[in-house]
This record gives structure tokens, sequence and C-alpha cells, in this order.
């Protein structure tokens, strides 16, 4: 995205993600045989971590990231839609009001991740696509989308499809992809 989005407009992050059908933790061949509600649904969640001149803000969740752990950070300028465990609806957002976000932050970096529950004990959640998508609050009018096809879950449990960077006075959209190896969980991005 070239254009500069202005620093008085509310937009929304949506992440959305697509599992690959039919899996389990018990292998192929359990998978094949093993009942329909038994088996693993990939729960993923996104969050925003709150950035100045290329680092975390500061050095606790609750004080860099807002994520389904803490949902709202800068007087509700930065809010979590909330966790959707609805697994036919595979999507969750965070609400950026742009003119709340304190001067110290020049960058937010979405990070859409899979931190908790049975496919982290299993490492065997695969997804076949991560799609962020930007719209603006109001009228739900696309920014821009961004997306991350067959991401490796298997070794790394975070990724980073975009970043708003403080820019002419107002934000620009930055495609920035990361695989944040290692991370296990939201502290773990800060030290990333």
């Amino acid at each position: 995205m070239k254009d500069i989005i202005s620093s008085d407009l509310t937009i929304r992050v949506y992440f959305f993600w697509r599992a690959y059908p039919r899996q389990s933790s018990n292998g192929l061949l359990g998978n094949l045989l093993q009942p329909q509600n038994q088996r693993l649904k990939v729960d993923c969640d996104a969050c925003v971590m709150a950035m100045r001149d290329g680092r975390p803000i500061g050095p606790t969740v609750s004080e860099a990231i807002v994520c389904n752990e803490n949902l709202s950070m800068f007087d509700g300028a930065l809010a979590h839609g909330g966790d959707n465990m609805n697994s036919d609806k595979n999507a969750e957002y965070i609400e950026v009001k742009l003119a709340g976000i304190p001067e110290t932050v020049d960058e937010l970096q979405f990070i859409f991740n899979i931190f908790k529950g049975e496919e982290l004990v299993s490492r065997s959640a695969r997804l076949h696509r991560i799609t962020i998508r930007v719209k603006e609050a109001e009228t739900l009018n696309d920014l821009e989308e961004v997306e991350i096809n067959r991401p490796d879950t298997t070794s790394v449990r975070a990724f980073s499809g975009c970043s708003l960077v403080r820019d002419q006075g107002g934000w620009k959209l930055v495609r920035r992809f990361r695989a944040f190896q290692g991370a296990e969980s939201y502290q773990d991005l800060l030290e990333a």
C-alpha cells in the first residue's frame, strides 16, 4: 500500500486462517480412523505489538502487546476483538484508533500466532493459509490484504505479515513478513 492513512481514521485488522482439513495428533492413520468430533481443532490468535525504533515499547505483555490475554492499551486506542473459538468462522480482529496511539509509538506490528491449546502440545497443527485484511472500521472498505501461504506452523508458532508505520503525519501500511523462530508465548515475542 502506497497511500498514507490519516491519523484520525479508525481501522480494523482482521486475521483469517484456513487449516488443512482432517488433522489429528495421532498421525495420518489415526486421523483417518478418528471420529470428526475428536480431530484436532486449530485455534489461532491475533495480536499487535507497539514498537519504537524497531523494539517493543515495554518489557511486559501488558505494556507492549494487545492480545487475547491483554485486550486493550492506550485507553482503548488498540483493542482486541476477543478470542474467537468458533472453528467455523476462523477470524479475529484488532481495532486501531490511530488518533489515540501515543507519539512514542512509531510502529504497530500485527502478529498471528498458535501459542495455546492442544495444537501447541501436539505440534501437528498445519495451516494452509493466513490472511491479514486491513479495513476502515466505519465503512469496512478494504485498505490492504496480505496472505501467507503454507506457513510452517510445525516449527514456527508466530508470524507477522504487516506493520503500520508512522509516515508524513499519518500511517503507512508496510508488508513485513517475519517468522518468530522459537517464540512459544507472548513474552517470547518481546524478546525475539
